[in-house]
Protein backbone atom coordinates (compact mmCIF):
# COMPACT_ATOMS: atom_id res chain seq x y z
CA UNK A 1 0.00 0.00 0.00
CA UNK A 2 2.82 2.36 0.91
CA UNK A 3 4.54 1.60 -2.38
CA UNK A 4 1.29 2.16 -4.23
CA UNK A 5 0.72 5.52 -2.55
CA UNK A 6 4.33 6.51 -3.14
CA UNK A 7 3.96 5.57 -6.79
CA UNK A 8 0.77 7.63 -7.03
CA UNK A 9 2.48 10.58 -5.37
CA UNK A 10 5.43 10.40 -7.75
CA UNK A 11 3.06 10.26 -10.75
CA UNK A 12 1.12 13.22 -9.36
CA UNK A 13 4.29 15.23 -8.81
CA UNK A 14 5.52 14.45 -12.36
CA UNK A 15 2.10 15.43 -13.75
CA UNK A 16 2.03 18.61 -11.67
CA UNK A 17 5.60 19.53 -12.66
CA UNK A 18 4.83 18.89 -16.32
CA UNK A 19 1.67 21.00 -16.23
CA UNK A 20 3.34 23.73 -14.17
CA UNK A 21 6.08 23.95 -16.80
CA UNK A 22 3.49 24.12 -19.56
CA UNK A 23 1.57 26.80 -17.64
CA UNK A 24 4.73 28.84 -17.17
CA UNK A 25 5.46 28.51 -20.89
CA UNK A 26 1.94 29.67 -21.78
CA UNK A 27 2.20 32.62 -19.37
CA UNK A 28 5.60 33.55 -20.82
CA UNK A 29 4.21 33.42 -24.36
CA UNK A 30 1.26 35.61 -23.32
CA UNK A 31 3.63 38.14 -21.74
CA UNK A 32 5.80 38.17 -24.88
CA UNK A 33 2.69 38.73 -27.03
CA UNK A 34 1.50 41.55 -24.78
CA UNK A 35 4.93 43.17 -24.86
CA UNK A 36 5.05 42.93 -28.65
CA UNK A 37 1.54 44.38 -28.94
CA UNK A 38 2.44 47.29 -26.65
CA UNK A 39 5.64 47.93 -28.61
CA UNK A 40 3.74 47.90 -31.89
CA UNK A 41 1.10 50.20 -30.43
CA UNK A 42 3.77 52.63 -29.23
CA UNK A 43 5.51 52.46 -32.59
CA UNK A 44 2.29 53.15 -34.45
CA UNK A 45 1.57 55.97 -32.02
CA UNK A 46 4.98 57.50 -32.64
CA UNK A 47 4.51 57.20 -36.39
CA UNK A 48 1.22 59.08 -36.18
CA UNK A 49 2.19 62.70 -36.33
CA UNK A 50 1.47 63.89 -32.78
CA UNK A 51 1.62 67.50 -33.89
CA UNK A 52 -1.54 67.03 -35.96
CA UNK A 53 -3.54 68.52 -33.13
CA UNK A 54 -5.39 71.72 -33.79
CA UNK A 55 -4.86 72.73 -30.19
CA UNK A 56 -6.92 73.75 -27.18
CA UNK A 57 -10.25 75.52 -27.35
CA UNK A 58 -9.93 78.79 -29.20
CA UNK A 59 -12.86 80.57 -27.62
CA UNK A 60 -10.71 82.87 -25.55
CA UNK A 61 -8.62 85.63 -26.99
CA UNK A 62 -4.98 84.52 -26.76
CA UNK A 63 -2.18 86.24 -24.95
CA UNK A 64 -0.34 88.17 -27.64
CA UNK A 65 3.40 88.66 -27.09
CA UNK A 66 4.15 92.31 -26.34
CA UNK A 67 6.48 92.75 -29.33
CA UNK A 68 4.01 91.45 -31.92
CA UNK A 69 2.63 93.93 -34.42
CA UNK A 70 -0.98 94.53 -35.32
CA UNK A 71 -2.08 94.12 -38.93
CA UNK A 72 -5.34 95.87 -39.71
CA UNK A 73 -7.56 95.83 -42.81
CA UNK A 74 -11.00 97.30 -43.47
CA UNK A 75 -12.73 94.11 -42.31
CA UNK A 76 -10.49 92.45 -39.71
CA UNK A 77 -7.25 92.65 -37.80
CA UNK A 78 -4.74 90.17 -36.34
CA UNK A 79 -1.26 90.03 -34.86
CA UNK A 80 2.02 88.62 -36.20
CA UNK A 81 5.60 88.34 -34.92
CA UNK A 82 7.88 91.32 -35.73
CA UNK A 83 10.04 89.09 -37.94
CA UNK A 84 7.21 88.57 -40.44
CA UNK A 85 7.29 90.98 -43.37
CA UNK A 86 4.59 91.90 -45.84
CA UNK A 87 4.96 90.42 -49.33
CA UNK A 88 3.45 92.25 -52.31
CA UNK A 89 0.71 90.10 -53.86
CA UNK A 90 -2.20 90.87 -56.17
CA UNK A 91 -5.53 89.05 -56.30
CA UNK A 92 -7.71 88.66 -59.37
CA UNK A 93 -11.25 88.70 -57.99
CA UNK A 94 -10.52 88.84 -54.26
CA UNK A 95 -8.40 90.70 -51.74
CA UNK A 96 -5.17 88.93 -50.78
CA UNK A 97 -2.37 89.49 -48.26
CA UNK A 98 0.84 87.66 -47.51
CA UNK A 99 3.36 87.84 -44.66
CA UNK A 100 6.33 85.63 -44.00
CA UNK A 101 9.64 85.00 -42.29
CA UNK A 102 11.97 82.01 -42.42
CA UNK A 103 9.64 79.99 -40.20
CA UNK A 104 6.09 80.84 -41.29
CA UNK A 105 4.26 81.89 -44.42
CA UNK A 106 0.84 83.45 -43.87
CA UNK A 107 -1.56 83.91 -46.78
CA UNK A 108 -4.98 85.52 -46.49
CA UNK A 109 -7.77 85.76 -49.04
CA UNK A 110 -11.18 87.35 -48.80
CA UNK A 111 -13.76 87.38 -51.55
CA UNK A 112 -16.50 85.40 -53.25
CA UNK A 113 -14.26 82.56 -54.43
CA UNK A 114 -12.08 81.79 -51.44
CA UNK A 115 -11.12 78.14 -50.90
CA UNK A 116 -12.97 76.41 -48.06
CA UNK A 117 -10.05 74.00 -47.40
CA UNK A 118 -12.10 70.87 -48.18
CA UNK A 119 -9.56 69.67 -50.75
CA UNK A 120 -6.84 69.29 -48.10
CA UNK A 121 -8.59 66.42 -46.35
CA UNK A 122 -8.66 64.45 -49.60
CA UNK A 123 -5.06 65.20 -50.53
CA UNK A 124 -3.08 65.06 -47.29
CA UNK A 125 -3.02 63.49 -43.86
CA UNK A 126 -5.09 66.03 -41.97
CA UNK A 127 -7.61 66.76 -39.25
CA UNK A 128 -10.36 69.34 -39.12
CA UNK A 129 -12.67 70.88 -36.59
CA UNK A 130 -15.36 73.53 -36.35
CA UNK A 131 -14.43 76.04 -33.67
CA UNK A 132 -15.65 79.39 -32.44
CA UNK A 133 -12.76 81.85 -32.56
CA UNK A 134 -13.42 85.22 -30.92
CA UNK A 135 -17.16 84.83 -31.48
CA UNK A 136 -16.82 83.73 -35.12
CA UNK A 137 -17.39 80.19 -36.41
CA UNK A 138 -14.40 78.90 -38.34
CA UNK A 139 -13.51 75.66 -40.06
CA UNK A 140 -9.98 74.80 -38.94
CA UNK A 141 -7.82 72.36 -40.88
CA UNK A 142 -4.37 71.09 -39.97
CA UNK A 143 -2.51 69.09 -42.62
CA UNK A 144 0.95 67.70 -43.22
CA UNK A 145 1.74 68.43 -46.85
CA UNK A 146 4.70 66.08 -46.64
CA UNK A 147 2.19 63.25 -46.17
CA UNK A 148 0.12 63.24 -49.38
CA UNK A 149 -2.53 60.58 -49.94
CA UNK A 150 -0.90 59.45 -53.16
CA UNK A 151 -3.41 56.64 -53.65
CA UNK A 152 -6.14 59.19 -54.29
CA UNK A 153 -4.44 61.78 -56.48
CA UNK A 154 -1.33 62.43 -58.53
CA UNK A 155 1.08 64.84 -56.88
CA UNK A 156 2.49 66.00 -60.23
CA UNK A 157 0.85 66.99 -63.51
CA UNK A 158 2.42 64.01 -65.28
CA UNK A 159 0.61 61.62 -62.95
CA UNK A 160 3.65 60.73 -60.83
CA UNK A 161 3.61 60.75 -57.06
CA UNK A 162 7.25 61.57 -56.26
CA UNK A 163 7.75 64.89 -54.51
CA UNK A 164 10.42 66.86 -52.72
CA UNK A 165 9.57 67.29 -49.03
CA UNK A 166 8.70 70.88 -48.15
CA UNK A 167 10.62 72.73 -45.46
CA UNK A 168 7.37 74.33 -44.32
CA UNK A 169 5.01 71.39 -44.30
CA UNK A 170 2.57 72.01 -41.45
CA UNK A 171 -0.50 73.74 -42.86
CA UNK A 172 -2.94 75.36 -40.45
CA UNK A 173 -5.92 77.07 -42.03
CA UNK A 174 -9.07 78.84 -40.83
CA UNK A 175 -12.03 79.36 -43.13
CA UNK A 176 -14.77 81.83 -42.18
CA UNK A 177 -17.68 81.14 -44.49
CA UNK A 178 -19.82 84.06 -43.34
CA UNK A 179 -16.98 86.48 -44.14
CA UNK A 180 -15.71 84.70 -47.26
CA UNK A 181 -12.22 84.72 -45.74
CA UNK A 182 -9.52 82.10 -45.39
CA UNK A 183 -6.26 82.37 -43.41
CA UNK A 184 -3.50 79.87 -44.22
CA UNK A 185 -0.34 79.58 -42.13
CA UNK A 186 2.39 77.14 -43.21
CA UNK A 187 5.26 76.32 -40.88
CA UNK A 188 7.91 73.65 -40.44
CA UNK A 189 8.41 73.01 -36.73
CA UNK A 190 6.31 72.42 -33.64
CA UNK A 191 7.39 75.79 -32.26
CA UNK A 192 6.43 77.70 -35.40
CA UNK A 193 3.17 75.75 -35.58
CA UNK A 194 2.31 77.04 -32.12
CA UNK A 195 3.10 80.55 -33.37
CA UNK A 196 0.71 79.92 -36.28
CA UNK A 197 -1.96 78.92 -33.78
CA UNK A 198 -1.58 82.21 -31.90
CA UNK A 199 -1.75 84.19 -35.17
CA UNK A 200 -4.98 82.51 -36.20
CA UNK A 201 -6.42 82.81 -32.71
CA UNK A 202 -5.79 86.56 -32.79
CA UNK A 203 -8.04 87.15 -35.82
CA UNK A 204 -10.86 89.53 -35.06
CA UNK A 205 -13.49 90.67 -37.55
CA UNK A 206 -14.83 94.20 -37.25
CA UNK A 207 -18.36 93.48 -38.36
Amino acid sequence: MVLCIRGMNESFYRWRKSHTTKLKTIVALILIWLAASCSESMLNSSNTTPRLTIGPALNDYPTIPADWKKVETDNFYFYIPPSMKKIAVQGIDSSVWQYEDENITLEIEQGFHTADLTDLEERYESIEDIRVVNGETARLVLADINAPKTGKWAVNSDGSTKFTPAKKNLFLGAYYQIHGAVFEAVSGTESSLNTSRIILQSIKFKK
